[in-house]
């Protein structure tokens, strides 16, 4: 009994040795102005490095405030993967825009309800993300930010 017992701790050691860890390279937040009539808006730009070597990561949602971006769609933001060494590199590439004329002139008092619910988090934005079957968020504290680009 106690072998089995030794067995266990080891295996969940083991374990806890292979979970993967994420580093955050970059975050930059860039506003812009410019364009057609009155749009405004940020890009975000997410740089990081995932040593998983379970090699079940996978990108959920990215929350920026109260605005969220599905990571398993192409709805107007990129990822940029790399493998290299056993670590993937992920460069996440989001704008939040608006166009205050749009605003003021067209009916938008529709609630828009999110489809996921939002996590609790401290920071400017969280990462949503799965390993092994678990849901997991990875906190991005601040955005360095980067100065203002107003287009003609």
């Amino acid at each position: 009994m106690k072998t089995i017992y030794s067995i266990l701790i080891i295996v969940s050691f083991y374990s806890s040795l292979q979970a993967q860890t994420i580093t955050l390279n970059n975050a930059t937040s860039q506003g812009w102005a410019g364009g057609m009539c009155c749009a405004t808006g940020t890009n975000y730009q997410i740089s990081l490095i995932v040593d998983s070597p379970d090699k079940k990561f996978k990108l959920d949602t990215l929350w920026i405030g109260r605005q969220f971006f599905v990571m398993n769609q192409n709805d107007g933001y990129t990822v940029v993967t790399n493998q290299t060494e056993g670590k993937t590199a992920y460069t996440i590439n989001v704008g939040i825009s608006s166009n205050h004329y749009r605003e003021e002139h067209i009916d938008l008092k529709k609630e828009i309800t999110p489809i996921v619910k939002a996590p609790t988090y401290s920071g400017e934005a969280c990462l949503v993300y799965h390993s092994n079957k678990m849901r997991k968020q990875f906190e991005i504290k601040e955005f360095k930010e980067l100065p203002y680009l107003a287009y003609p």
